[in-house]
């Protein structure tokens, strides 16, 4: 009897802690929502961003949307996204909720530093990118955007 309560008590504990971690991990969540919230411009780069930009881009990203367009204002589409902490950069996914890109998921990662945005982004079924570099002939792009001001 004895045995079985501490295993009782030990589950319910388990039970407890997964519990304040699944609370805590929407309240990270949102917290870095609400920081990637705004209107984003930048370029998609070559490389690490050493060798200059490839396209002008502009991100812009609320709670629960990320809408994307070139320089020429050729929508690069909109989507939901996913967030997942973690380090040295996080993973930001979007998949596309309308057009071409509805349904297909794009994997990526980021870093958010200031007013300084890198997300380096896959195109679906490609892997996720493991560094924030464009590998463009293996469909991984990374833009680097500076938030915009009003």
């Amino acid at each position: 009897m004895q045995r079985r309560s501490g295993v009782l008590a030990g589950v319910s504990a388990l039970v407890l802690m997964s519990a304040w971690c699944a609370a805590r991990s929407g309240a990270d969540d949102a917290a870095q929502r609400k920081r990637l919230e705004g209107r984003w411009t930048g370029q998609v780069v070559d490389g690490g961003g050493e060798r200059g930009p490839v396209e002008i881009a502009e991100l812009l990203i609320t709670a629960d949307r990320i809408t994307g367009r070139e320089g020429a204002g050729r929508s690069f589409g909109e989507g939901s996204y996913r967030l997942e902490a973690g380090q040295p950069w996080s993973n930001l996914d979007a998949t596309g909720i309308q057009g071409p890109t509805r349904g297909r998921t794009f994997l990526g990662i980021y870093s958010l530093e200031g007013d300084t945005l890198k997300w380096c982004v896959s195109n679906p079924g490609k892997p996720r990118p493991t560094e924030l570099v464009s590998r463009a002939t293996q469909g991984q792009y990374l833009m680097i955007l500076k938030r915009a001001r009003p």
